[in-house]
């Protein structure tokens, strides 16, 4: 095993006593041959480990426990219906928002919406204009006796040809 993995797997682990049998076994044979990485495990062991082990666990409030009680009996999270749209999701998302943070999420869809349909009408205008021009120009052409075969690749013109 590599020391690099072997650093890993202290960090993580091994450390934490959750590394299967033959894990643990290759890491032991790694620390018995390798000195750096034997010195690395004393001074996690030293430095992270132990101060943890001699750590109390700490309970939360009794209120944080009646919150998440409260909130698990609350109906107002129930999973997406399949009868349900998006629309219905998004109402309901901002129902459960606090006042502030709906008016900020609603202005967002606001804005994007107005951007993306802004986007679209930009690109259908232009695209229109530049399959008008090049009917003009080849309509123009066409009077000068200037074209022979010209292909400008519009839906109607695949049609009749």
């Amino acid at each position: 095993m590599k020391c690099k993995k072997v650093k890993d797997l202290i960090l993580t682990d091994y450390s934490d006593g959750r590394l299967d049998a033959a894990g643990n076994e290759a890491v032991r044979r790694h620390l018995a041959a390798c000195a750096g990485c034997r010195a690395f495990a004393e001074e996690v062991q030293k430095t992270v480990v132990e101060p943890l082990r001699r750590q109390a666990p700490e309970m939360p409030p009794a209120r944080v426990w009646e919150m998440i009680e409260r909130r698990i009996g609350e109906d107002d999270a129930l999973p997406l219906q399949e009868s349900e749209n998006i629309g219905d999701l998004i109402v309901r998302a901002l129902l459960g928002l606090r006042p502030a943070a709906a008016v900020v999420f609603a202005a967002c869809l606001i804005v994007a919406f107005f951007v993306i349909s802004q986007r679209t009408s930009e690109n259908a205008i232009e695209e229109y204009l530049a399959e008008q021009g090049s009917f003009l120009m080849a309509s123009n052409g066409e009077a000068n006796g200037l074209t022979d075969e010209m292909d400008f690749g519009t839906a109607i013109e695949e049609y009749f040809l």
